[in-house]
């Protein structure tokens, strides 16, 4: 169409980028952005709304950010995209904040959207605003959806307890199968064998329903009921699916056993799933779990189209290795690496640079990414992210900046943050701030012997 010095309408893009979307040629897509702009096509909603939709499939929140920061009119379609894509990342802060901003613009989410925010209250232990939000999605009519009540359920299995989560179930649609499979999963985590037997009274056998049954095992940490009922459904004529492969791969790296995830990866080529996206990080993490550093980065690099699971969860394994003084440098490296390509690191990230920056002793490069989270990426501190500062400080004799840090922390100083700086205090045989640090623990924890031991060092110590 170029060729014959045809112009390409603004229509014609937004089919093509939505097509890139769905193929996953990333950089074509790229190359496609640079002629919308080219063509001052930028401003036309539904090719922002498709270049959004593009950048957040890849992973590349950054440049749909700055897509949708560009765009004269924002819609619903705009708005799904990123909250879903932040949501499915962990970045919970942030997919609310456009949540807001969808709610002041007078638009209605979809149900996929509100699952989204559903599914990472549940993740990360947000009660009180998956509540919030069941609530305003009651008054909007939408919580009899089939989706949004399976995601209500999950929510209240991960965040409060079986017999809430089995009261809830009972108030549903119940020939919602979603909810059967996600009722099952409360029984998993209740260690209950009569979760696939739930499963089993389902209508549909098909590889979906048996998928569901093999990522729960590996999700609850039963690892080898999920590989042996990844072998069973095989034997019985069930081709797995993608997510099978995934779950099968996170489950042979439970157990670390990478001979048997080999066998399995190479399955999943053989049926044409090497190139998935779940499968390449369950790779890497299989790797990095056996100890196999360097073959964990080479699985990473083999993935086309890295989103930030990827490169968080390879940041991780690194720290998470017990060879984690060595590689501390490298995680520093991938992290900035990912910034680089326009990728949010999400909390997770962060306990892992800021623990590998406390080991090798970077306090001026700790302290700098701990306020770069809110500053630059809008990820809140949590309490274990404020124990990694004071273990930098404390670890670098900085004992009087810890404590200046604690009293000036955005959050409640928790147990943990106390004992941290009670510990730097006896290394560095600092009496004056370990009683500071011993009065604040005593009152959270008044009955725990190992701060006595810890402050009697203290003063072993400082004689």
């Amino acid at each position: 169409m170029q060729r014959l010095g045809i112009i390409p309408t603004p229509y014609v893009f937004s089919s093509v980028l939505s097509a890139c979307t769905k193929t996953e040629p990333f950089e074509n897509g790229k190359q496609l952005h640079a002629q919308v702009f080219k063509w001052g096509f930028q401003s036309k909603t539904f090719v922002g709304n498709a270049l959004v939709t593009l950048y957040s499939r890849c992973g590349n929140l950054g440049l749909a950010e700055k897509v949708l920061a560009e765009m004269h009119r924002h819609d619903k379609v705009t708005y799904n995209s990123l909250i879903s894509r932040h949501a499915q990342s962990g970045n919970s802060h942030t997919a609310f904040h456009f949540y807001k901003k969808m709610q002041l613009a007078r638009l209605i989410p979809d149900a996929v959207t509100i699952a989204s925010l559903f599914s990472t209250c549940a993740s990360g232990g947000g009660l009180d605003k998956g509540r919030q939000l069941h609530s305003h999605v009651t008054k909007d009519g939408h919580s009899s959806d089939i989706v949004i009540e399976g995601s209500l359920l999950d929510l209240y299995i991960k965040c409060a307890n079986i017999e809430i989560a089995h009261e809830f179930f009972n108030t549903t649609n119940r020939e919602n199968v979603v909810l059967w499979k996600c009722d099952a999963c409360s029984l998993w985590a209740d260690g209950l064998s009569i979760a696939r037997e739930i499963l089993e009274r389902l209508t549909e056998e098909d590889v979906v329903s048996w998928t569901a049954i093999i990522a729960g095992y590996a999700q609850h940490e039963f690892f080898v009921e999920a590989l042996r009922l990844f072998e069973e459904i095989q034997s019985i004529g069930i081709r797995p699916d993608n997510i099978g492969f995934s779950s099968a791969l996170s489950a042979c790296a439970g157990i670390q056993v990478l001979e048997q995830g080999l066998q399995i990866h190479a399955q999943d080529v053989v049926a044409e799933y090497s190139m998935d996206l779940s499968i390449g990080n369950s790779l890497v993490f299989l790797y990095a779990r056996c100890g196999r550093i360097k073959e964990a980065y080479s699985a990473f690099e083999m993935i086309e189209a890295k989103d930030e699971i990827s490169w968080n969860g390879l940041i991780s394994r690194f720290a998470q290795n017990v060879l984690i003084t060595l590689y501390s440098k490298c995680d520093q490296k991938l992290f900035e690496q990912m910034k680089q390509q326009g990728f949010n690191p999400n909390h997770v990230t962060f306990v892992v640079v800021l623990s590998a920056c406390s080991h090798v002793g970077l306090v001026n490069e700790g302290l700098n990414y701990f306020k770069s989270m809110s500053e630059e990426h809008s990820v809140l501190p949590r309490p274990e992210h404020c124990v990694c500062v004071v273990d930098i400080l404390g670890r670098a004799g900085l004992l009087d900046n810890a404590r200046k840090f604690i009293e000036a922390m955005p959050i409640k100083p928790d147990a943990m943050v106390w004992r941290t700086l009670l510990s730097a205090c006896t290394i560095h045989k600092n009496m004056m701030i370990g009683e500071f640090a011993a009065q604040h623990l005593l009152e959270l924890e008044p009955f725990d012997s190992a701060t006595y031991v810890l402050l009697s060092n203290v003063y072993a110590m400082a004689r």
